[in-house]
């Protein structure tokens, strides 16, 4: 017999209309018992107050499948024509970043894939090369206006399909890991790096570590599920490529991962 104490409720998405479908016929039950039962598991607590509310929560560790791998490279940076350090910055690290996600690119298609990561068979994984740490040493010969630099970059590859996207359920946004200190955590420092349509982050375990920092990269998690499809179409015009996706260390003022010797050529 049907109770008389009936509610209608519109989700808010596709994503978490299908989340309580599935969920409810693993648990055999009906669409609306399910619904009850999470109400029932919250009613102990119904007239609790709480005064302490996290301002973010997070998560466990995510283990990358993949291993970290070097990446190393040289090129002569142009003299900037800039006239503050700012921009003068800004016009080198962009070169930097543009070489170092090229020959990221290029080793790990050469000397990795298919050898130290596995290939897969999926059209639509996309390929995200996180940047840990950058390392390089500038140098300049007389009477000559451009500097050369020779570096290693340090990445984590990642391959993110709609299997490993649906295995955290659609929250973990794996396009937008960013580097956070533990001061941005504690002073709320990571409001600036993450937006709030997310409510936590996970932080990336990394396998190995030449570093002495003890911060580290954070996966955002979505307050609301987002499908594979819809966030790639999203990033799909930051691709380098069809399906390669960068980020990770890219500012020359990183002193914990960006090391640049003999910065002082470049005037910044």
């Amino acid at each position: 017999m049907a109770s008389k104490y009936k509610i209608t409720t519109y989700l808010s998405d596709k994503a978490l209309y299908e989340r309580v479908i599935n969920s409810a016929k693993k648990a055999g039950m009906t669409q609306s018992k399910y619904v009850e039962s999470l109400l029932m598991q919250e009613r102990p607590h119904a007239n609790d107050v709480r005064k302490v509310r996290p301002e973010i929560e997070i998560y466990d560790h995510y283990y990358p499948r993949q291993d970290i791998f070097p990446s190393h490279g040289a090129l002569v940076l142009e003299e900037a024509l800039a006239s503050t350090p700012s921009e003068r910055k800004l016009f080198y690290s962009e070169q930097i970043t543009q070489a170092a996600n090229t020959g990221i690119l290029a080793d790990f298609y050469k000397e990795v894939y298919g050898e130290n990561v596995h290939k897969v068979d999926d059209d639509i994984a996309i390929f995200v090369f996180l940047r840990l740490q950058f390392s390089g040493t500038l140098n300049k010969n007389t009477n000559v206006s451009s500097v050369e630099i020779k570096y290693r970059v340090m990445y984590q590859p990642m391959i993110i399909n709609s299997t490993e996207w649906n295995k955290y359920s659609g929250y973990y946004d794996f396009f937008n890991i960013r580097y956070l200190r533990q001061s941005d955590l504690i002073n709320k420092g990571w409001r600036r790096n993450f937006s709030n349509k997310y409510s936590g982050v996970v932080p990336v375990f990394e396998r190995r570590r030449e570093h002495r920092d003890n911060s580290g990269f954070f996966i955002p998690v979505f307050k609301e599920p987002k499908f594979f499809s819809d966030r790639v179409s999203e990033v799909k015009n930051t691709f380098i490529g069809d399906n390669g996706f960068f980020c990770g260390i890219k500012n020359i003022n990183n002193k914990e991962r960006f090391n640049l010797k003999g910065r002082g050529l470049l005037n910044i």
